[in-house]
């Protein structure tokens, strides 16, 4: 019998934790262990709310660590963390700025500025996402408004799982699910919309090519395959949800209650926008399409 052993890392916003899930090939069973679990908080930084990447890193190291010192051999290695929030790096691919949690409130009226010099219904007809004033559309806004200096010294953006699994492979990959969270991919194309980027006066070279999951990212530790997972946690959630039918729905709670369903086509029409509902469009598996429960009870 051969025992596979993967480990999961899923962050959250307020505590991480890495799992060991076995699978046997015998009985095609799968098993569950929680190797470590820390707290994830935002730090103050020049009175802003930010997320310290070194200690995050250093936790997931930690429970890797913690699974191979038990002797049991890790055949790969997978990530996914809340949405919206990014890196940004020099040609170094070292940190540039700050590295913003999504309830800061430099963003603060952003969204209403932005929708007047754009158009909310241009928006939403592009991303089918959701309007909410942290989306990392109005972060970059907020950034290229109040620190243009930063843009000079930038090589690439990252969301911060792909920033994760960089800094355990050394290899850059921009995933479709989380990018989706973004607000700046056009969900029609599959792609981030470049007039939207012009608009915040930002180069495509920053983006790269967005792939979609399931390829390996490369190696830790120069053997352990790192997998390029759903990383945006609500859609690997969903995506693991055991949906029966084209008519069968999903609840999933977390820092928040989401309710969706999958349809082969995304939502991005008038009623859409008017109720908020947001599409992370996955053409590989079907089209998320996510509303929420009393708008998103957030903050």
């Amino acid at each position: 019998m051969t025992i596979l052993n993967i480990a999961a890392v899923d962050l959250g916003a307020s505590s991480g934790r890495v799992m060991l899930a076995s699978y046997s090939t015998e009985n095609h069973k799968i098993s569950l262990e929680e190797i470590h679990r820390f707290k994830n908080q935002f730090v103050s930084q020049n009175g802003h709310d930010c997320w310290d990447l070194a200690y995050l890193e250093n936790e997931i190291v930690n429970g890797l660590r913690k699974i191979s010192n038990s002797g049991r051999t890790l055949h790969s290695i997978g990530i996914d963390t809340w949405g919206v929030d990014y890196v940004l790096l020099d040609q170094n691919g070292e940190v540039v700025g700050p590295t913003y949690a999504y309830r800061d409130h430099r963003t603060d009226g952003v969204m209403q500025k932005v929708q007047a010099e754009l158009g909310k219904e241009v928006i939403y007809r592009k991303t089918g996402i959701q309007f909410l004033t942290f989306n990392t559309l109005y972060q970059l806004k907020a950034m290229t408004d109040e620190n243009p200096a930063w843009l000079s010294q930038v090589k690439d953006f990252v969301m911060i799982p792909d920033y994760l699994n960089y800094r355990l492979t050394g290899v850059i990959n921009r995933e479709y699910t989380n990018a989706t969270t973004t607000q700046l991919v056009n969900v029609n194309i599959d792609s981030w919309d470049t007039a939207l980027l012009d608009y915040l006066g930002l180069p495509a070279s920053w983006f790269g090519r967005i792939r979609h999951p399931g390829h390996q990212v490369g190696l830790w530790e120069n053997r352990v395959p790192v997998m390029s997972v759903a990383s945006h946690d609500t859609a690997s959630a969903v995506i693991s949800a055991p949906l029966s039918d084209e008519n069968a729905a999903y609840l999933c709670s977390g820092t928040w209650s989401l309710m969706g369903l999958d349809t082969t086509t995304p939502c991005t029409d008038e009623r859409a926008m008017n109720a908020n509902i947001t599409n992370e469009c996955k053409r590989w598996i079907k089209c998320k399409v996510q509303s929420s429960l009393s708008h998103f009870l957030h903050r």
